[in-house]
């Protein structure tokens, strides 16, 4: 517990205290005490685990794929008569240029997804993720 915070280890306690491993006692000083289920974690014959916090990634995203996709959205919503964000909420778009899906699979992969999605829309935006990428790399081609 060292490299945590007070914070972090005050919530392991309450966590500790909830999961009945420990029990507080005492009156105006209390204290924690260990409970009979804490005797098989101390002798390392049962572990105990708690879900950590999960720390969100920042993704860089391709600025120019990003306006390409959201331009492709626009478009499309235009002729089904719908909202953008019907398409694909701009969450989605950031997370493909970010992520450059290239497979049906890497596509149901990203956040708004879904099957009806993949199959009503993924071909044409995976269509343009490819040439953006296929651009990247001709460029990069050149420069070298």
């Amino acid at each position: 517990m060292k490299g945590n915070s007070q914070r972090e280890v005050g919530e392991f306690i309450d966590f500790l205290t909830a999961e009945q491993y420990l029990v507080q006692q005492g009156g105006a000083y209390p204290t924690l005490a260990l409970t009979a289920q804490s005797v098989p974690v101390l002798k390392g014959e049962r572990h105990v685990y708690k879900k950590g916090k999960v720390k969100a990634v920042e993704l860089e995203v391709h600025n120019e794929l990003f306006d390409r996709l959201k331009q492709l959205r626009k478009e499309i919503a235009q002729k089904e008569y719908v909202p953008p964000y019907i398409i694909f909420s701009d969450q989605s778009l950031r997370e493909m240029s970010a992520k450059l899906p290239q497979t049906e699979h890497d596509f149901l992969m990203i956040k708004g997804v879904g099957q009806q999605k993949l199959e009503r829309y993924g071909p044409a935006f995976l269509e343009l993720i490819a040439s953006y990428q296929a651009e990247q790399e001709a460029s990069a081609g050149k420069e070298e």
